[in-house]
């Protein structure tokens, strides 16, 4: 999932495009993306102004500190 939003970043990647590049057509029912981004953004916790948004009925947003982007 980090890897489909950096090669997103800063764009809003919807929740069924994540889906099913990570699971493909045996999506798990459930929140199983939810419980992933939860967990993904316990891990980039140490990592200042680097976290994932979420956007409202849409999917997934993440952001990057200006300091850590590509010029």
């Amino acid at each position: 999932m980090l890897e489909i939003l950096v090669r997103n970043r800063g764009r809003t990647v919807p929740r069924e495009l994540i889906i099913e590049q990570i699971w493909g057509w045996d999506a798990p029912t459930g929140n199983a993306l939810d419980a992933l981004v939860k967990l993904t953004r316990k891990k980039l916790k140490g990592i200042p102004g680097l976290g994932i948004q979420s956007v409202r009925g849409v999917g997934y947003r993440l952001e990057v500190p200006d300091v850590l982007q590509n010029p």
